[in-house]
């Protein structure tokens, strides 16, 4: 076997492994839903740690209906200020209406924060006395469950 051929050969075997050790991070690592696009919502994470019966998925149901309403309201005035932020820049820049503008966005984001704790504490009024355990462990776990600075899934990668 001469040089060129064995050069070749080698070349051609570390490709190969290349692509299966990708695939197998791909298929079997840790994060393989989220990179299949496939990421488990955290409606579904909080049901099974708390091992909810069918009435408290109901009930948790429309508790996170309502949540949402909520979060969908105040997110709509957070967007009108920071538009109207924005608009400050082609204009005379009145620092006193720019510090309003911030005062008011922060104050929105801070209901949110809030509403975001109401909610987990009625899901705790939810619970059983068995789950609360279970509730105690997930508090443990719920700014990763609910970080939205996950990759999209793939098929969202390709719209940008």
């Amino acid at each position: 076997m001469n040089k060129s051929k064995l050069l070749t050969f080698a070349v051609i075997v570390l490709f190969l492994i290349n692509i299966v050790t990708l695939s197998f991070f791909i298929f079997n690592g840790q994060n393989s839903n989220v990179m299949r696009g496939k990421r488990t919502l955290p409606r579904e994470i909080v049901i099974k740690k708390l091992h909810f019966d069918e009435e408290q998925v109901a009930q948790y149901e429309e508790l996170i209906k309502t949540h949402r309403d909520s979060i969908s309201k105040i997110d709509d005035k957070i967007k009108i200020y920071k538009n109207s932020l924005y608009k400050e820049l082609a204009k005379s820049h009145n620092q006193d209406v720019v510090d309003n503008l911030f005062i008011q966005i922060a104050a929105a984001q801070t209901s949110i924060e809030k509403l975001h704790y109401n909610h987990f504490l009625d899901i705790k009024k939810m619970c059983k006395p068995d789950q609360l355990n279970d509730y105690n462990d997930l508090t443990t776990e719920l700014a990763m469950i609910f970080d939205n600075k996950l990759p999209p899934p793939m098929d969202k990668r390709r719209e940008h």
